[in-house]
């Protein structure tokens, strides 16, 4: 089964996530809305790839990717951003990361999930 982390603290949002990828048998995702708590969920749930809000209290996703890869279990996981600081014409990769301007659409990010484990 493929994994996949999002981590957002739009609660709404995530739940979305979750119906949207419900009746998929073949992906298992895991969401958290607390930046602080993402580390130690990514390390113990094992993802392919993690999406990644950028703005978010306590902890932003630039701070939390920095852990990531510094941590030797995570430091090979895939992150893909999720804000809302970049525009639809900004989409797509920028220093070796990709960002997706939100709001982003529920089909848009299945496919790109499906799209980036192949």
């Amino acid at each position: 089964m493929r994994k996949v982390l999002f981590v957002d603290d739009e609660i709404g949002f995530l739940e979305n996530l979750q119906m949207l990828f419900s009746g998929d048998p073949d992906l298992e995702i895991a969401v958290v809305s607390e930046p602080e708590m993402a580390l130690h969920k990514a390390i113990n749930f094992k993802p392919e790839i993690i999406f990644l809000d950028v703005s978010m209290p306590k902890m932003d996703g630039g701070e939390l990717a920095v852990m990531l890869r510094e941590n030797a279990i995570t430091k090979q996981i895939p992150i893909v951003f999720i804000t809302a600081v970049v525009t639809s014409a900004e989409r797509g990769v920028h220093g070796g990361q990709i960002f997706l301007p939100k709001p982003i659409k529920s089909a848009e990010i299945k496919a790109i999930v499906k799209e980036l484990l192949g």
